[in-house]
């Protein structure tokens, strides 16, 4: 595993993400928030602020658990994850595609039309 890997993406490692969202983006949000709380496992991570990832996730994870079950086990055998424990926060971009199932599914949100942004995380 690597060094830099954040606790939060180092406990992860444990069950690897089927999606990736890049840029959250009011639609980067919900589109990983649906697929959290269908129980996919969703990285997310913002390249402008990698520190608002965690924000998001806070913030999803309050509005869902009241919703959760009761039961804190999580079993994937059984399906009963609960959903505020499926969206996984990355500080960088390396962390990122570690913690993401190969082949990798990315979603990128809130480029802008900008190609060189676009490309300087390509090329990361």
């Amino acid at each position: 595993k690597d060094a830099t890997l954040t606790n939060s993406a180092a406990m992860s490692l444990n069950e690897i993400c089927e999606l990736g969202v890049i840029g959250l983006t009011s639609l980067g949000q919900s589109l990983a928030a649906h697929h959290a709380i269908k129980k996919r496992r969703v990285c997310v991570y913002d390249y402008d602020d990698p520190s608002f990832a965690p924000q998001v996730i806070k913030e999803f994870r309050t509005s869902i658990e009241q919703d959760d079950d009761i039961n804190d086990e999580d079993d994937p055998a059984l399906n009963t994850t609960r959903p505020s424990r499926c969206m996984v926060p990355s500080n960088s971009i390396k962390e990122f595609a570690t913690i993401i199932s190969t082949p990798r599914k990315i979603i990128i949100f809130g480029t802008h039309e900008d190609d060189k942004k676009f490309d300087d995380l390509w090329n990361e």
